[in-house]
């Protein structure tokens, strides 16, 4: 994942949905690189999302990972009780 404190400070930064465009932009790019990017629905971690994540992390120095929303999951057909854990709950 990110390392050390660019990990904090980004997560902090998005889990107090205070981070300007710019200052997020900023923290993005101070990201080491090469940069990998992978999303995916995470509502219930399971074995082989870290396998997953760990393997995407192994590409490059930095791994940015997007989380689908509650409506993408709804729309990805996951069934009619998913997502188990909202988005946001991920973010913690």
């Amino acid at each position: 994942m990110y390392h050390g404190g660019q990990y904090h400070e980004l997560v902090t930064c998005i889990r107090k949905q205070n981070c300007p465009p710019a200052e997020l932009d900023g923290r993005l790019r101070a990201l080491d690189r090469p940069l990998v990017f992978t999303n995916g629905v995470f509502d219930v971690l399971h074995r082989g999302h870290v396998t997953y994540l760990a393997e995407s992390r192994a590409l490059g120095a930095s791994l940015i990972l997007a989380l689908n929303s509650d409506s993408s999951v709804k729309r990805l057909g996951k069934g009619p009780d998913r997502p188990v854990n909202p988005w946001r709950t991920g973010l913690r």
